[in-house]
């Protein structure tokens, strides 16, 4: 794990890796053992890394965006027809927890009623269609969870 951990702080740059909580470093480890273990180099993963504030408490939460993280020699490892994995992490005091791990085609900040929320580009069979149809749902964080703003 420390291998894997130092790969990731090199790769991210130690700066950068060093203000990620631990959460946040050891889902990007694991994103790099799985990548190696299907036989591919990890490239790039401080791509896959973004910053945004989801509950609004103007402290940074974190994007984990497996469509950015590169599997040099296996370029679908992460994704498929149903997307690719995103993960959220949002601060809560001083601790980050985890509130969403699916699959989404695309994401982007929203808001929702004057407040930070969060759009998703699914799978049409997220919206009960076809695959291939078109499913976008927005949500937002309850101070628990991510919930679905209707």
């Amino acid at each position: 794990m420390l291998v894997i951990t130092l790969a990731v702080s090199f790769c991210a740059g130690a700066a950068y890796a060093a203000q990620m909580p631990p959460i946040v470093r050891e889902t990007l480890a694991q994103a790099a053992s799985e990548c190696r273990s299907a036989g591919g180099r990890p490239d790039r993963i401080e791509r896959a890394v973004k910053e945004i504030d989801l509950n609004g408490d103007n402290s940074i939460d974190w994007v984990i965006d497996f469509s950015d993280l590169h599997c040099e020699s296996a370029p679908s490892y992460f994704c498929g027809t149903g997307g690719c994995p995103l993960y959220l992490f949002v601060s809560q005091g001083n601790e980050y927890i985890r509130v969403w791990n699916d699959l989404v085609h695309a994401w982007k900040p929203a808001k929702v009623r004057g407040l930070p929320g969060i759009q998703f580009d699914l799978h049409g069979t997220a919206c009960g269609l076809a695959g291939a149809d078109a499913c976008t749902k927005t949500y937002m964080f309850d101070g628990n969870r991510l919930r679905e703003v209707k």
